[in-house]
């Protein structure tokens, strides 16, 4: 199944070589979670708006397995690119300084 397509905008700050070895392989997920904040309070960005999601989920719509999923948003919460909120049946994604808004 197809999903929709639309453009957004992301910080050129990204690419600076720490980033890169730091995030590694896991862009794609860091990629995802900025894409699904839905909302920001105090700079903190809500993914999904706090709704619980799990490892699965994100893998299936990436294309990746649940455990390599899990093993790089570990990766980002490691580095702070994320915070991995543990719930009752999976876990809530919080991005700081996610910059997804707002824009000129």
């Amino acid at each position: 199944m197809s999903t929709p397509s639309y453009s957004w905008r992301f910080w050129s700050g990204l690419l600076a070589s720490e980033h890169r070895e730091a995030i590694g392989i896991a862009l794609w997920e860091f990629l995802w979670c900025i894409d699904r904040t839905t909302e920001e309070e105090g700079g903190i960005g809500k993914v999904l708006g706090g709704k619980e999601v799990t490892a699965t989920e994100i893998g299936e719509e990436l294309g990746v397995s649940s455990r390599t999923c899990r093993t790089n948003l570990n990766r980002l919460d490691d580095h702070g690119y994320i915070r991995l909120i543990k719930g009752r049946y999976g876990f809530r994604i919080e991005v700081p300084k996610s910059k997804k808004w707002p824009f000129p």
